[in-house]
């Protein structure tokens, strides 16, 4: 409970910077970890079975006190707002397990902390059957060692996977990576075919641990809070109605300078649950203008219709374009044009950065309700 109410906390505090804030609070879990093994084994040997739990107890006590007194109050909350500046509400559970991404790194925290799951009731056994330790202090001290790293490696970790430096996702698949090569070091694999496991191997392996399971859980949760956008649909019954009689019928972006079709879709939807793509040729990089045409039918009334577009480069968002095309007849087909102007050639990210890291999210609105949203991540080809 503690340790979820901790990242939800962090998460409010400060949405772009929660791999850092996360790498910084996570020493004190990793010390918990680096502390509590060695501890516990001392107590143990010199008080019995019931010592380390009098000893903890003793100490949760008045840390709960010191929460509780010096926690800041809801009321100063940095949580996220809304458009009319209202404290944004709550995603319900269903709406982010729709989201194929959080679900992937849902996932990959699961296997992050396999790991430390799999040597708690293992690794002694393990450890007095090879000869590297038979004592609950030796056991102790073997399971510091990955604490010690995990410690250690958080704050450099919660830097290294903030956005605009490698991002969360690559940190993540390298450290289950790592973790991996802990397994197969540890056991050890047959395939390395080593007669036994010594000392600098374990060693290494633990290492391993510590260091790829900080970096599998350190950026996972900035990686869901600072979500490359969102698909989502408005559960009010006159959103839906809305969104279930509304169909965009083609797009496309012209040069903004020659009218010049760039580049054109039948298939852009107003909502999926899914992510969806757009291929778009790389010369579009180097207009001075950009004019898109939306063709939309609906069939409600919309009593004013209005676009909010945010502009994500490796989830971080970097633009925001606001639209309003005003009152939607119902029963009618209308053709939407809007005109972009660029950032300048000397202040442009190369297409070969661009490709596959942008996404935009369209939000739907009719004026202050919010219809659905959808995202786009664009390739440029």
């Amino acid at each position: 409970m503690e340790e979820t109410a901790m990242y939800a906390i962090i998460a409010d505090l400060d949405k772009d910077n929660v791999t850092l804030y996360l790498g910084i609070c996570e020493i004190s879990t990793g010390l918990g970890y680096m502390l509590g093994p060695p501890l516990g084994g001392f107590l143990f040997s010199a008080g019995g079975f019931a010592l380390p739990f009098i000893v903890l107890g003793a100490a949760v006590a008045p840390a709960a006190l010191l929460l509780y007194n010096y926690m800041p109050p809801d009321q100063f909350r940095g949580g996220a707002k809304g458009e009319d500046g209202e404290d944004k509400a709550d995603l319900p559970m269903r709406t982010l397990l729709r989201n194929p991404q959080v679900v992937v790194i849902v996932v990959a925290a699961m296997l992050a902390n396999s790991d430390y799951a799999f040597l708690e009731p293992t690794l002694g056994d393990h450890a007095t059957q090879m000869g590297l330790a038979s004592t609950p202090d030796g056991i102790g001290m073997l399971f510091s060692i990955a604490m010690t790293s995990y410690t250690l490696s958080c704050p450099a970790i919660g830097m290294l996977a903030k956005r605009e430096r490698f991002g969360p996702r690559p940190v993540i698949v390298g450290g289950l990576l790592f973790q991996l090569f802990g397994f197969i070091l540890i056991g050890p694999c047959p395939l390395l075919q080593l007669e036994g496991l010594g000392m600098g191997q374990m060693v290494m392996a633990l290492v391993l641990f510590g260091v790829g399971e900080s970096m599998s859980m350190t950026p996972a949760i900035g990686s869901m809070a600072a979500e490359e956008g969102s698909t989502e649909f408005n559960e009010d019954p006159r959103a839906q109605q809305i969104l279930s009689s509304f169909t965009i019928n083609w797009m496309n972006m012209r040069d903004g300078d020659s009218g010049s079709i760039l580049w054109e879709s039948a298939d852009i939807l107003p909502f999926s649950e899914s992510e969806q793509t757009a291929h778009v040729p790389a010369e579009i990089l180097q207009s001075r203008a950009v004019s898109r045409e939306i063709n939309f039918s609906s069939k409600e009334a919309i009593n004013n219709l209005r676009l909010i577009q945010k502009i994500f480069f490796q989830g971080q968002c970097i633009e925001e374009w606001r639209f309003d095309f005003g009152f939607v007849i119902p029963g009618s087909t209308n053709t939407w044009q809007s005109t972009i102007e660029a950032a300048g050639g000397d202040k442009m990210i190369p297409a070969d950065i661009l490709s596959g890291n942008v996404t935009i999210e369209t939000g739907f609105w009719d004026g202050e309700m919010l219809v659905s949203t959808s995202v786009i991540r664009l390739f440029y080809v």
